[in-house]
């Protein structure tokens, strides 16, 4: 069982906890959010395990967290966490600090071909420590957190330390090191996804394409309206109702109160208080002109799609006959520019080494050539 956790909630703990770290290399972090909750998510807890100290950081107190910022970009400081891709958005979104020198121990077991990646999972079989998983999707954004939630949260850092020392050996013993190396650096190239409402949106609802024209107009408009009332309430979209009952909605539109009560899926609540002012969406829209659909862009050439095809094709053969995913060996970003670049030597496949690793590009350069039906 981990010792005690300190929980930093004040500007005085918060000095003493950041010149503790400073002592330390490597820190091991890990975020909770609260996106299952809120319109837009927060950063609501920060876990950073020190030599043989835990600290839980409270970033909705009043604290100046610039200095963990300074570390966090030092590339000096490696700073350990497990499956880093969530966690890497949303401190570059929320405090836009870009994280250098990574050791990501999901990532080192799917390089090492470990089945059951997530951080219980890993605990259990390399050490035999089990942990609760009860509160994986808790509201960390609540306040107060009882004792219980902090120390399960307290356990997503308190063991990374030891088991990135244990996949070093093993990555080190297997030849995938320097492998590792180029997968965490690659990782830390956030790009932020894009996620701001666009009225257009509403296109890439599944089965959206399939509804008479009239409907998609109400789909459109059942779209904002659930934007709006999401930030208004501040909930997920999902929560409001999900995108399978919006797009049943505009198909089957609701008349009366009493239809929107039998709809599955559209909460009770929701329906009482926002039930009048959305039929008088959906009837108002019917009457609205078909939304034309934005233009697309254009179609990549046949050979650009037959060289991706057999890039795909080979990284998966590749990933089979190695025992891992085939994200493992080349990502999808790096086969479509790859395909689409058609290098036709070794030196120009180098061109794409910030994107696909080079590594990789230096160790799969022949196969990346002869599937793409390059000369050497």
């Amino acid at each position: 069982m981990p010792p005690p956790f300190i929980y930093i909630d004040t500007p005085e703990l918060w000095a003493a906890c950041l010149e503790e770290l400073k002592q330390h290399n490597p820190i091991c972090i890990d975020l909770e959010s609260n996106s299952l909750y809120v319109y837009k998510e927060d950063v609501c807890l920060i876990q950073i395990s020190a030599g043989d100290t835990d600290f839980i950081v409270d970033p909705h107190a009043d604290l100046d967290l610039s200095g963990l910022g300074e570390i966090i970009e030092d590339p000096e400081v490696e700073k350990i966490f497990h499956a880093s891709e969530y966690d890497l958005i949303l401190l570059k979104k929320v405090y836009d600090w870009q994280v250098r020198n990574l050791f990501d121990t999901m990532w080192a077991a799917r390089i090492l071909g470990v089945e059951k990646i997530g951080l219980a999972n890993v605990l259990n079989t390399v050490f035999g420590i089990q942990l609760d998983k009860k509160f994986q999707k808790a509201n960390w954004g609540k306040r107060p957190l009882s004792e219980e939630m902090l120390a399960y949260a307290q356990n997503d850092t308190h063991y990374l330390l030891r088991l990135r020392n244990h996949f070093v050996t093993e990555l080190k013993e297997a030849g995938y090191w320097d492998e590792a190396q180029e997968s965490f650096r690659l990782q830390t190239r956030v790009n932020l996804p894009k996620t701001d409402y666009h009225p257009d949106n509403f296109w890439n609802l599944h089965g959206v394409r399939d509804l008479p024209p009239a409907n998609k107009a109400i789909c459109k408009a059942i779209f904002a309206f659930r934007e709006k009332d999401a930030e208004k309430f501040d909930l997920p979209l999902f929560k409001v109702f999900d995108n399978r009952r919006l797009v049943e909605m505009a198909a089957n539109p609701p008349a009366t109160m009493e239809d929107l009560f039998n709809m599955r899926g559209v909460p009770g609540w929701y329906v009482r208080r926002r039930g009048v002012p959305l039929l008088r969406v959906i009837k108002r829209s019917a009457s609205d002109p078909a939304p034309k659909r934005p233009r697309r862009d254009p179609r990549p050439e046949q050979d650009i799609l037959d060289r991706y095809d057999a890039m795909l094709n080979w990284r998966k053969e590749r990933a089979r006959a190695r025992g891992v995913d085939s994200d493992i060996i080349l990502s999808k970003d790096g086969c479509w520019q790859i395909a689409k670049g058609h290098p036709k030597t070794q030196d120009e496949l180098m061109a794409y080494a910030e994107i696909a690793g080079a590594y990789r590009l230096n160790k799969y350069g022949a196969e990346i050539l002869q599937a793409l039906g390059s000369e050497l």
